[in-house]
Order: structure tokens, then C-alpha cells, then sequence
């Protein structure tokens, strides 16, 4: 895995876990800065480290293999932008609730693709298809976010309707193609 990514992930978890604390008043936002920056400088170290002790060239796949790391990636991706709505940071407005729930099935879709490629069940052709979809998904969920923090600071939702369309589409399409491959065949 990548150095930054996961640091980024980590960095991400950690705000999300600090925004729950400094919703319940354990901790203001200076000290969260500070405990979230001093983590990941400690998790950058230990991975500095643990790169050091590792031999230098990874041992070879074996034939037919499927790389595995673009779906934890996906997954842990999914999960960091879940949790900040599991933690008690709720919004008030509507479209911070659709974006909150809309996050949160494609969250549930993706795990439960997760369990079925982890099955074995899963061709390579359809994780590929996922992965696409999966990624516009992300692209309009990006969308979305911009358009949510340019509403919000403008107290101005009406910008929010097309790029909550094209993410309600997006997920549409991402939990039709992970259904479809989970159909049993006909006979």
C-alpha cells in the first residue's frame, strides 16, 4: 500500500472519530488538530520502519491471481466517508441527509460486494465493472460535496438539486450492476 493513502485514511478515521469527541464536548476542534497530527506523525513513523525492515522486492503473485488492494482501497474509501454519519455528527437539512443516506447504501452495497468477491463468486471482468462504476460514483459524490459546501456557506440549497440527481444516479447504477452479478443464473 501507499504511504500517503494511508495516512490520508488514517487522517480521515481520526477526524471523524475527533468530530464525534468535540461533539460531545470531550475536546475542543485545537486539541483534535493537535492529537490527530501527532497520530499520524507517530503512524508515519512506524510505517517508515516497517518499509525499512521489508525485503526490497515483493515476492512474485502467483499465476491468475486477482490483485486485492484496489478493493480494500475501494472499501476503506467507502468506510472513511460512512463514518462521519454513524458518529453523531448529523446534519439538520435535507440535503445533508440524502447525501448522509445516499453515502450510507452504497457504503452497505459495497461491503456486501466485498463478502461476495471475498467468496470467490466474482469474475475479474466484474470486479473491473464495479470498479468503474464504483469510481464515477466517487466522482459524482466529490461533485456533490462541493456543491454541498458552496450551498452551505452561501445558505443557498437550490445548487444542491442537479449534483444530488447525478449521485442518486450514480448510486442507481453502481447497486444495478452489483446486483446483477448477484443474481443466481436462470435455468
Amino acid at each position: 500500500m501507499n504511504k500517503d493513502i494511508v495516512l490520508g485514511l488514517v487522517r480521515h478515521i481520526l477526524t471523524a472519530a475527533g468530530g464525534y469527541l468535540v461533539a460531545r464536548g470531550i475536546m475542543d476542534d485545537t486539541q483534535l488538530t493537535q492529537a490527530v497530527g501527532a497520530i499520524v506523525t507517530l503512524v508515519g513513523v512506524a510505517w517508515s520502519i516497517h518499509s525499512k525492515r521489508q525485503p526490497a522486492t515483493p515476492p512474485p503473485a502467483p499465476p491468475n491471481s486477482i490483485p486485492r488492494s484496489p478493493l480494500i482501497l475501494l472499501l476503506a474509501a467507502s468506510l472513511s466517508i460512512a463514518l462521519p454519519t454513524s458518529t453523531g455528527c448529523r446534519t439538520t437539512n435535507t440535503a445533508g441527509r440524502t447525501l448522509a443516506t445516499i453515502t450510507v447504501t452504497v457504503d452497505h452495497a459495497m461491503r456486501g460486494w466485498m463478502h461476495w468477491v471475498a467468496m470467490g463468486r466474482a469474475t475479474l471482468e466484474q470486479e473491473h465493472k464495479v470498479m468503474r462504476a464504483y469510481e464515477k460514483y466517487q466522482l459524482a459524490a466529490n461533485a456533490a460535496q462541493k456543491a454541498y459546501s458552496a450551498a452551505y456557506a452561501a445558505n443557498d440549497p437550490g445548487g444542491m438539486d442537479a449534483a444530488i440527481r447525478a449521485l442518486t444516479a450514480a448510486r442507481d447504477d453502481l447497486i444495478a450492476l452489483i446486483h446483477s452479478f448477484q443474481r443466481p443464473p436462470k435455468k
